[in-house]
């Protein structure tokens, strides 16, 4: 018999026709959850699934639920992961334990602990066809009214960028960090969007990767930096999260987020804060959900862009491009993270390769002018150097 251990506000969130069943009520969301694994019950194996909220707002009763359906409930999504990781503890060396989980925090514990890691699509697609019409009896949809000011969105940014900061570590160099900082500056003041303040992170990572928090915090990992060859390459990867910044691409679904914890604890009736908290952990949740591929194409075409307002040669993003591809092909585990938060690199380079030409046509005079703009030897020395004597 296995024992599976699934992380519910994480799963839910993580397929699209239950997260939908969010807008009707967090109960119906977690009864279709329930639904979900029951149709995988028959099979003998135990299934404990955390949710964080208390029950008094589910409509169930723990500890049992349905014979091998366990549900667990937690006051906050903190204490759901602590839930998860001290059932790991007592079980650790135990064969047949699974954690169902995308949060990378979860999943990084369960390797821990010897558990073996299952995401929240691959749990179901066994039961694929039985699932789908399920998920389409579900599927329910609703419409908030809730709306994030600036002053929110940095606050939610901050509490976000401490928890990744935790997460991953971060390389610290203060002429590297001014040289990217002018770089991604230059990015931002051709943006259209400067009326919060920019703050570029490079996480102490392997990973290759790059991505965009909300209240204009853009991270970037060492690892992807020592992939790079030139300062162009470097503001392709900072231009695409740029992007998501300031066309606030994270913000319209981050606002749905936030309603839908606030019933989590407070029903309707909450203060700054509980948005706040609740969109630090919505907006944490998001970061590794990545965008949906018009998104993605929005962000790789305005990127070329502002590389050639912003002086660059616009080639740059293919190039940046070709640099993913080419560590995909080479080491799948360093790019992990980037397959899961990004859309197939060929598809991406076939769309910039259409929007250069645009670029070409629409003003020849500037497309000419910037051609060759790659600057290698600003980055060997201000980064690469850098980083290959600390």
């Amino acid at each position: 018999m296995k024992t599976y251990i699934i992380d519910g506000y994480n799963v839910i969130y993580k397929i699209p026709q239950l997260e939908q069943r969010l807008d009707d009520s967090l109960q119906s969301a977690r009864q279709a959850l329930v639904d979900l694994v029951r149709t995988k019950s028959a099979n003998g194996n135990e299934y404990v699934i955390v949710f964080e909220g208390k029950n008094e707002y589910s409509g169930f009763n723990e500890p049992d639920y349905a014979g091998n359906i366990k549900l667990v409930f937690t006051k906050t999504g903190e204490e759901a992961d602590r839930r998860i990781i001290d059932m790991l503890k007592n079980r650790e060396g135990s064969s047949g334990i699974s954690v169902v989980s995308d949060d990378n925090y979860v999943r990084n514990h369960a390797k821990a602990f010897r558990a073996d890691v299952v995401s929240a699509v691959d749990f179901f697609k066994k039961r694929r066809n039985k699932c789908i019409v399920l998920l389409a009896i579900i599927c329910l949809s609703a419409n908030f009214a809730f709306a994030m000011p600036d002053q929110q969105e940095t606050a939610i940014g901050r509490g976000v960028d401490q928890k990744l900061k935790n997460q991953y570590g971060v390389f610290e160099n203060a002429d590297m960090q001014k040289y990217i900082d002018h770089v991604g500056i230059k990015i931002v003041s051709v943006s259209g969007r400067q009326d919060i303040v920019y703050h570029f992170v490079v996480l102490n990572s392997s990973d290759i990767n790059a991505f965009a928090s909300v209240g204009g915090y853009v991270y970037i990992t060492k690892g992807l930096i020592l992939k790079l060859e030139n300062e162009a390459q470097l503001a392709a990867a900072l231009a695409t999260e740029i992007v998501h910044v300031a066309k606030r691409h994270m913000i319209s679904q981050l606002e749905k987020d936030i309603k839908r914890r606030l019933n989590l604890y407070a029903g309707a009736i909450s203060t700054k804060k509980d948005e706040v908290l609740c969109g630090i952990r919505a907006a944490y949740d998001r970061v590794d959900t990545g965008f949906n591929k018009k998104l993605q194409s929005e962000a790789d075409i305005l990127g070329a862009e502002y590389l050639l307002r912003a002086g660059y040669d616009p080639h740059a993003m293919i190039q940046y491009l070709d640099v993913i591809q080419m560590a995909e092909k080479e080491n799948k585990t360093v790019v992990g993270e980037f397959s899961r938060t990004h859309h197939k690199t060929t598809k991406r380079v076939d769309v910039v390769r259409l929007m250069l030409e645009n670029l070409r046509l629409e003003d020849p005079v500037k497309y000419d002018s910037v051609i060759g703009n790659f600057f290698s030897e600003n980055y060997k020395k201000s980064v690469l150097d850098i980083i290959h004597e600390s």
